[in-house]
This record gives structure tokens, C-alpha cells and sequence, in this order.
């Protein structure tokens, strides 16, 4: 069985893919995310969820939508683009 970056696991208590975690881990670095609630505004319902776990969620929901419309890279680019904006850092 081949194991692609799209495969989903079990990461931070939540199932995504192997790229929305990667995504996540490298955005809460650059941007020193706590694991607080104030993130849940990116996802409906998502108040028993920590900020890392409503970010790896978002970022996965985002990679199901454009997985087909970009290539890897650029989706990832696009993905920490509309991070930026939502969160208001740029």
C-alpha cells in the first residue's frame, strides 16, 4: 500500500492528512499559535477544540476543496495565504 501526503491519520487528537499537519506545525511556529480557542471563528461548531486542532481541520477542509485545482506547492502557498487573511496578519 503506497502512503501518499494525502493520507489521513491521527494527528494533535484530530484526523487529517499528513500535509494539512505539516501546513499546521510549520504556521503555529512561524506564528507562535497556542493551543487556546481562539481560532474557532475558522470552523462552525469547533468550540471544544483547541487552536491546533481547528487549524490541522481548517487547513484539511481546504486541501479536500483545491487538491485538484493546484499543485502541492502552490496550494500550500494558497492555503497560508488565506490563513494570513482570515487571521488579519496581512
Amino acid at each position: 500500500m503506497s502512503h501518499t501526503i494525502f493520507d489521513k491519520s491521527y494527528y494533535s487528537d484530530v484526523v487529517v492528512s499528513r500535509l494539512a499537519d505539516q501546513i499546521a506545525r510549520e504556521l503555529i511556529d512561524e506564528f507562535h499559535i497556542l493551543a487556546v480557542n481562539n481560532l474557532a471563528f475558522l470552523l462552525e461548531g469547533a468550540c471544544f477544540m483547541n487552536d491546533h486542532q481547528v487549524l490541522r481541520i481548517w487547513i484539511q477542509a481546504m486541501i479536500d476543496q483545491f487538491k485538484d485545482s493546484y499543485i502541492v506547492e502552490d496550494l500550500i502557498l494558497f492555503i497560508r495565504h488565506q490563513f494570513m487573511i482570515l487571521a488579519k496578519i496581512i
